[in-house]
This record gives structure tokens, sequence and C-alpha cells, in this order.
């Protein structure tokens, strides 16, 4: 049964639903130029309209470093919550909480053009989650310094930090394929998001050390997707860092499960999404 009909160029775009359960890779090929003006656009709107512009891809990162050691380190004296230690976790939450927000966010914020033209519409939250690498790599600069000023010796696992936080976008975008169409018929998620946002970052060992927990403990907070993650980047920067090993597993599972299960639901629901945005 059809359900979709666009035009793409001079020919006509037909999409079945029984195609819906897989992403039609050489379509989204075709649509490239597509994907990379909307990227674009998203990097130079960012901070447009802002008094220190692309200074806050610097400060932001820094100032929640500060308030991290600050609330963990000076206040709740915990060992190891140090300034490389915190931003070496932070990296991935960045992916990770700057991707599901844009992502989740990605559709309606593009809803003038998806009633009008034919593209395939997951070109959406992949663009608003790809930009993030520019921040990324930002604060891989940063973290290279801040080794230098606090005396860290460098090896060859540091070149693994932005691989590892990648890790932590993949579970964004896995996670905002459902967000982004479920927001489309329930705004709550616009409050909801953010809240949930706060309440993860105080269960992911950003602000402290995995290392310095017991093994119940470290189990406990190991079921959090993102915790070998951050763990995975602090073993790349601290020399005999103490990794937990299972936790990484547990990431790279939610990883697999979410992009498959997030993928297939996302074109299940294109059918619906221009009758209902």
């Amino acid at each position: 049964m059809k359900f979709f009909e666009g035009l793409k160029g001079d020919n006509t775009v037909t999409v079945e639903a029984d195609r819906m359960g897989a992403i039609d890779w050489a379509d989204m090929w075709r649509f490239r130029e597509l994907f990379l003006a909307l990227a674009w656009r998203d990097l130079l709107v960012r901070y447009k309209q802002t008094a220190v512009g692309v200074m806050w891809a610097i400060l932001d990162p820094l100032l929640s470093m500060l308030v991290l050691v600050l609330v963990f380190g000076v206040i709740a004296k915990m060992p190891g919550s140090t300034p490389v230690v915190v931003f070496a976790g932070m990296l991935p939450w960045q992916m990770f909480n700057l991707g599901l927000t844009n992502s989740s966010f990605s559709l309606m914020n593009n809803a003038a053009i998806l009633s009008k033209i034919y593209f395939p519409r997951i070109i959406l939250p992949t663009s608003s989650v790809t930009v993030n690498v520019v921040d990324l790599l930002i604060n891989y600069v940063i973290l290279a310094v801040l080794m230098l000023i606090y005396d860290y010796s460098f090896s060859w696992k540091f070149l693994l930090v932005v691989p590892i936080a990648l890790l932590g976008m993949m579970v964004a975008f896995g996670i905002g394929l459902f967000v982004s169409c479920l927001y489309v018929k329930y705004r709550d998620f616009k409050i909801i998001l953010p809240f949930v946002l706060k309440i993860g970052l105080l269960v992911t060992p950003v602000g402290f050390q995995l290392a310095d927990k017991d093994w119940t403990i470290k189990a406990l907070l190991s079921l959090n997707p993102l915790t070998g993650i951050v763990e995975g980047c602090r073993w790349a920067v601290i020399p005999d860092y103490e990794f937990f090993g299972p936790s990484i597993f547990v990431s790279l599972a939610f990883i697999i499960a979410v992009l498959y299960t997030g993928s297939r639901f996302f074109r299940r629901s294109e059918k619906w999404l221009n009758d209902v945005i």
C-alpha cells in the first residue's frame, strides 16, 4: 500500500508501507547535499545573536566543569573529582546532552519544510546530531590543555577519546529517533526532557570516578548506558585508571538495540508525521 508520494527532481518518489522497517541508505546518499546544508545551517545559527558567539563552545564546558568540581570535589569531598577527571567525563555527556536535545526537537523545528517537499525525514535528526562533532573537537583540545596544565602524561590511548565520546552521541541519536516522533504528538516532551537530563547527570559518573566505589555501586551505575562511555574516556586519559569492564558491554549492547529499534520506529512513524505536525 502506498501512503506517501513526493517529487524528487523530475521523478516521483513513492514510499511504501511494507518498506518502512529499514532505512533506505541509497536515498540518504541521494540527498547528501541537503544533509550538509542542514548541518551547516544548524552550526551557523547555534551561537547567532549571542554576545560572545562561538566562545560559548569553550565557556560552557569550562563553567560546567567548575560547577561539578565544586559540588563533588569541594563540597562532597569525593576523591578524584579533579578538573581533568571531570572534564574527561563531560565529553561523552555533552555529546549525549546536546545530541538528544537537538535530535528530539529536529522535526518540529523544521515543520515548515516537512509538509512541502519529499526527503528522507531521518536527515533532520541525523544532521542535528552531527554538528555536535565540532563541539567535541573543541573540547578535545581543551582537555589536552588541561592535561598539560595539571601535568598529565599523554599516551596512545588519548587518541581514543574522540571515538569513545562519539558513542555518547550514538546513544542520544537512538533515543532521539523515538523522542522526535513522539514530540510531534505530545508536546509535553519539551518540559519533560530537560528534567530527565538533569536527573541523568546525577546518576551518571560525570562529576566523580566510578573507580572509587565498591563493586555493588559500580554494578548499579553500570546499568546506565552512559557509564561505560564516560569511564572509557577516563581510561583513555588517566594512566593506570581502574576501568570497570562490564560497563562498556552494557553501553555497546544498548547502542545496538536503541539504534535498531529507533530507526524502525522512526520509519514507521513517517506515515503519520505530516498529518500531525
